[in-house]
């Protein structure tokens, strides 16, 4: 109640122009409530003509909101699978691709939740095909900087340096025998062909 209290009297000091107020009084909300508290902040910087940090800080926070609605669209995805709803799963996937476009979201994000649900329905042939548009999206250059609803946001890690982290792990998984949830692709009559290809593809974009 306080936070709320003190969200409602930045809002009344801002309205009456008192910004050295309100932005002393935004300090003691904590980041808990950064939600509300980044608003804010955003609204205050409008108001004092401060549209540069206004952009940045309103930018940020979508990034951050929209990779946490893909992280929760992800796990949403994962319960469905647990409980073998797997229409629900699907629906799901298809709405993370969707969101992915909307909010010009790295493309790799786009084929995450396909790519379980066919790994646990053993869907090779589906897997397969998802598994390289996995590597075509995670070698594609992707800058958030090229999206108007991002072009303030500071790079926070090199691409290269999480294609080179997720798409060995990947392909290491695949190939473990230790990794029994993929032993129906391993099985796969087009398997040898479909993974000498794709090690090909990316011993290819490493270099």
């Amino acid at each position: 109640m306080r936070n709320q209290a003190q969200a409602m009297l930045v809002s009344k000091y801002m309205k009456h122009q008192e910004y050295d107020k309100a932005e002393a009084l935004l300090a003691e909300i904590p980041d808990a409530t950064a939600f509300n508290k980044r608003q804010l902040q955003a609204n205050l910087y409008v108001a004092k003509n401060d549209i540069d940090k206004a952009i940045k800080i309103t930018e940020e926070r979508l990034l951050t909101e929209t990779n946490n609605v893909l992280s929760a669209l992800f796990t949403l995805n994962g319960i469905a699978l647990k409980n073998e709803a797997f229409d629900d799963a699907e629906y799901i996937a298809d709405r993370a691709r969707d969101f992915t476009k909307l909010f010009d979201l790295w493309d790799y994000s786009a084929y995450v939740a396909y790519l379980d649900v066919y790994t646990v329905k053993k869907d090779a042939k589906k897997c397969m095909d998802t598994l390289e548009k996995l590597l075509i999206a995670a070698t594609k250059p992707w800058n958030y900087q090229d999206s108007p609803l991002y072009r303030h946001v500071a790079p926070a890690q090199k691409q290269e340096d999480i294609k080179n982290m997720i798409l060995p792990r990947l392909l290491s998984e695949i190939e473990d025998p230790g990794m029994p949830e993929y032993d129906f692709l391993r099985n796969a009559p087009e398997y040898p062909e479909f993974i000498a290809r794709l090690k090909s593809q990316l011993d290819t974009e490493m270099k």
